[in-house]
């Protein structure tokens, strides 16, 4: 279609993905909702971010590598350090719940529980 309507004319990189790579991704992830260019600039500013903290790593493919790291471990959505805090104090006055009322067999079932749950999450 470009080249019909400018034959004299190549088009610039970004009119290239849209003209010639946007559909195929689209089939391929299901949406194009991660391909909007809103997600890419705020992705942008957590990058500038990152920048800034590894700007003393000056191998240039190591300092890529690490801000890719970070932003990877930054989309964890399990991963909370509230959320393990949490759960080691629940755990721990379970055990003394169960130290003093000496029912170790109430604190299997919760403990299977949970795990049945935990399990139900990860595998959504």
């Amino acid at each position: 279609m470009f080249t019909k309507l400018f034959p004299d004319k190549r088009p610039l990189p970004k009119m290239h993905v849209l003209l010639y790579h946007v559909l195929g991704q689209m089939r391929w992830l299901g949406t194009s909702g991660m391909l909007h260019e809103g997600v890419v600039e705020a992705f942008h500013v957590r990058d500038n971010r990152h920048k800034v903290r590894f700007a003393n790593v000056k191998d240039r493919i190591r300092n890529i590598i690490l801000r890719s790291r970070a932003a990877w471990q930054m989309t964890g959505s399990k991963l909370s350090m509230r959320s393990a805090d949490e759960e080691r104090e629940e755990r721990r006055r379970e055990k003394l719940n169960t130290t003093k009322r000496g029912d170790h067999a109430a604190a299997a079932r919760r403990r299977a529980a949970r795990l049945a749950d935990e399990d139900r999450r990860t595998r959504r």
